[in-house]
C-alpha cells in the first residue's frame, strides 16, 4: 500500500507532531503548514524557539502550538491533550526518537528502555491520551534500521523494529496508522 500524504480531504487539518522541536518535526510541519492545516501542535521535551515558530506561520493562516511535552509520561500528556486537543486531531505525525549509539558489551536494558521510549512508548501513550477525530491518519516515522541493523545501533533498530509492531497493532484496532521505514536523512 502506498501512503499518501494529503491535506486537501474535506476536514479542516489538525496536526500533531512528536519530536516537534528535531529537523524532521520542523520539516513536517512546514510541510502541514504550507500545504492548508488550520492548526499544528508541536511536542518535544525542549519547546520550540519564538523565532522558529514565527517562521513557520509565516503569512499562513494557521495557529501553530508548540508546548514543551515529554511523551512517555502520561500525565503529562493528559495535562497538554486536556489545553490543546479540542475536538481531535485529524492528524498525527510520530517523528519522536532518539539515535544512540553504543558498542555491544557496553549495552545494557536501561540504554534499550531509554532508546525505546520516545519511539515506541511514546506512541503508544499518546493514541492513548490524545483525543483524535475518528478519520484521524496516523503517520509513525521508523527507520530502514529496523530491518536492517547498523553496527553499534543495536537499541535504536530493535525501538524502529518494535515501533513498525506498534503500527500493525494500531491498525488492528482500527486506527489508520502506517509506519515509513526512512532512510538517512540529509539535514538531520
Amino acid at each position: 500500500e502506498i501512503y499518501t500524504l494529503s491535506l486537501h480531504d474535506a476536514l479542516p487539518i489538525y496536526v500533531v507532531i512528536t519530536g516537534g522541536s528535531g529537523a524532521i518535526g520542523l520539516r513536517y510541519a512546514r510541510y502541514c503548514v504550507e500545504h492548508g492545516a488550520r492548526r499544528v501542535i508541536l511536542l518535544s521535551r525542549n519547546g520550540v524557539r519564538a523565532e522558529e515558530l514565527t517562521r513557520l506561520v509565516g503569512r499562513h493562516h494557521v495557529e501553530v502550538h508548540a508546548p514543551t511535552c515529554d511523551i512517555t509520561d502520561r500525565a503529562a500528556m493528559a495535562a497538554v491533550a486536556a489545553e490543546y486537543a479540542g475536538s481531535g486531531a485529524t492528524l498525527l505525525i510520530h517523528t519522536a526518537g532518539v539515535a544512540t549509539a553504543s558498542r555491544r558489551a557496553e549495552l545494557t536494558g536501561a540504554d534499550v528502555a531509554a532508546v525505546c521510549a520516545a519511539k515506541v512508548v511514546g506512541l503508544a501513550t499518546l493514541t492513548d491520551v490524545w483525543p483524535l477525530h475518528p478519520e484521524c491518519r496516523i503517520l509513525a516515522c521508523s527507520s530502514v534500521f529496523g530491518v536492517w541493523g547498523g553496527h553499534g545501533h543495536a537499541a535504536y533498530a530493535a525501538s524502529n523494529r518494535m515501533l513498525d509492531v506498534l503500527a500493525a497493532q494500531l491498525r488492528s484496532t482500527g486506527l489508520d496508522c502506517t509506519a515509513i521505514r526512512w532512510g538517512l536523512w540529509q539535514d538531520a
